[in-house]
C-alpha cells in the first residue's frame, strides 16, 4: 500500500482590524490518501442515515451476488468513507478509475450465518464487494 501526505493550505480573512485591513492567514491542514479510507477511532454506525438507495443497491448487490432475495439479508453496520478514487478504493488490472477522492459509504450486510462488506459511493450508483467471508 503507498501512503501519500498532501499538504492543503486553508486560506482565511481576519476583518476584526479597525482600520478595515485584511490579514491573510494560513494554517496547514494534513490529508491523506490512506487516512481517507480509514474509519474514525470507533465511532458509532451510521446505518441509520443510510439512504435508501443506497440500502437498496447494497442489499440487491448480495442478494444477486448469492442467488438469494432481498428479504433475507439485513445491514448491519453502515459509515461514511472517502475513497481514495472512483473504483471506490478496489480497482481491478483491466480498470480505469478518475484520481480523485469519492464520498461514499461502507456497509457490512449479514444473512445471519455471513457477514458481506461493500463499498459504494454516495448515491449507490456503484456499488463493489469489498470482503469475501
Amino acid at each position: 500500500m503507498i501512503s501519500a501526505t498532501f499538504w492543503v493550505w486553508n486560506n482565511s480573512l481576519d476583518n476584526s482590524s479597525q482600520n478595515a485591513m485584511a490579514t491573510s492567514v494560513s494554517t496547514p491542514v494534513i490529508a491523506s490518501s490512506v487516512q481517507s479510507e480509514q474509519s474514525e477511532e470507533r465511532s458509532p454506525s451510521e446505518s441509520k442515515n443510510l439512504p435508501m438507495p443506497v440500502q437498496t443497491a447494497v442489499l440487491e448487490a448480495a442478494a444477486s451476488r448469492t442467488s438469494r432475495t432481498v428479504a433475507e439479508f439485513q445491514i448491519l453496520e453502515a459509515r461514511r468513507r472517502n475513497w481514495s478514487d472512483g473504483c471506490l478504493g478496489i480497482s481491478q488490472p483491466d480498470e480505469l478509475c478518475t484520481q480523485v477522492i469519492t464520498p461514499g459509504w461502507q456497509v457490512i450486510v449479514t444473512d445471519g450465518r455471513r457477514n458481506w462488506v461493500y463499498r459504494t459511493d454516495v448515491l449507490g450508483e456503484r456499488v463493489k464487494l469489498a470482503e469475501i467471508p
